[in-house]
């Protein structure tokens, strides 16, 4: 009954309302399920910076330095067209040192898509969208940035950058939609401009009286 007087909710519109305890409670359910969940989840949720010392013992670094990771979107580039999920997954954490947890899949018949985590059957669409744990936006652009002609015999992730076939296609697109505007102007071509007549010259005599 609380809610219906604020005038910014609407539960017709996607809202909805978290409990905090009951939230609290599921973590530590899913924890014994799957030991260390809620402290996954909780440092996903913070925003934190690490660094690494050679005083601190091995296992502290690596939690610091998850402790910096965050959740980030980016669609993935047309190799991975046609993979499944495993094997798109192997190869973002072999290849590019990125972790894919999960990918938009869109509905059938333009109905709504839907966030899929891990899906076993699901096979990479053109312009999916994947769902990265990283340190920066910059470290997932090279699931938009990999290409197999380009990047396969590359052995540090620091160097996959935008190549040439990305360039390439770019200036086809472009060339692409310069044609197609020749092509259609020739089946319609611009309306002709004629200037109108200029008046004659009209010799004026002088009268005399």
């Amino acid at each position: 009954a609380y809610l219906l007087n604020i005038p910014s909710w609407d539960w017709k519109q996607g809202d909805d309302v978290i409990c905090l305890a009951e939230l609290k409670l599921g973590f530590i359910a899913q924890s014994c399920l799957a030991p260390g969940f809620s402290t996954m989840m909780a440092n996903l949720f913070a925003m934190r910076s690490f660094k690494t010392s050679p005083d601190t013992q091995a296992w502290q670094n690596d939690y610091l330095q998850g402790t910096g990771c965050e959740m980030y979107t980016e669609t993935l580039s047309p190799s991975f067209t046609g993979m499944t999920f495993p094997q798109a997954s192997e190869l973002c954490f072999t290849k590019l040192k990125l972790l894919l947890l999960a990918i938009e899949i869109k509905g059938e018949d333009g109905s709504d898509s839907k966030i899929s985590i891990n899906p076993r059957g699901a096979k990479i669409q053109a312009n999916t969208q994947g769902f990265f744990i990283a340190q920066s936006a910059d470290e997932v652009k090279r699931a938009w940035f990999y290409c197999k002609a380009c990047h396969e015999d590359i052995k540090d992730e620091t160097l996959i950058k935008k190549c040439k076939c990305k360039n390439l296609a770019t200036f086809r697109k472009g060339v692409r939609a310069v044609q197609m505007v020749g092509r259609a102007n020739d089946h319609h071509p611009p309306p002709t401009f004629t200037p109108p007549e200029l008046p004659k010259k009209v010799h004026v005599r002088e009268r005399v009286d």
